[in-house]
């Protein structure tokens, strides 16, 4: 179990880095579509290993929060140390004319209301994929046994 919970560790601060970068690459693949990907390779993982749905669908949720949680501090970092570029103009973020000090303005109301807001979303639909992909591939397995 506790090296389940480091590769899931490992892999949220991965994604949750990567999606700052993805996020201003044109590419043809979403970032949504990088998110279910990883969520359908852990939730496979977690079957695999535990063989219920149930926490599949936990290991999904909390990879996914941990991941957003990764990229909200991540995001704060680049802020706080002055970096992005004109990666931040579009998001307008308010610098006072001292890099080092953030509008603290900014980052209370976008980045926790940001957090909360898609960490609800996450609530809702981490259980739903992780835990309905989990059991579809249980049931895949059942069908594939039986024949």
């Amino acid at each position: 179990m506790k090296k389940r919970l480091a590769t899931y560790a490992l892999f949220a601060i991965l994604l949750g880095i990567s999606t700052w970068y993805i996020m201003f690459i044109p590419s043809e693949l979403p970032v949504i579509a990088v998110w279910v990907i990883t969520a359908l390779v852990i939730t496979v993982y977690e079957i695999r290993q535990s063989g219920k749905p149930t926490l599949s669908a936990l290991a999904v949720t909390g990879f996914w929060l941990a991941s957003l949680t990764v990229y909200t501090s991540y995001w704060a970092a680049i802020i706080f140390l002055g970096f992005g570029g004109e990666q931040l103009t579009q998001f307008q973020i308010g610098m006072s004319p001292d890099w080092l000090i953030v509008d603290l303005q900014f980052y209370r109301h976008t980045m926790l209301a940001y957090l909360l807001n898609i960490g609800s979303i996450v609530l809702i639909i981490g259980p739903l994929l992780g835990g309905g992909a989990g059991w579809l591939l249980i049931q895949s397995s059942l069908l594939q046994s039986a024949a």
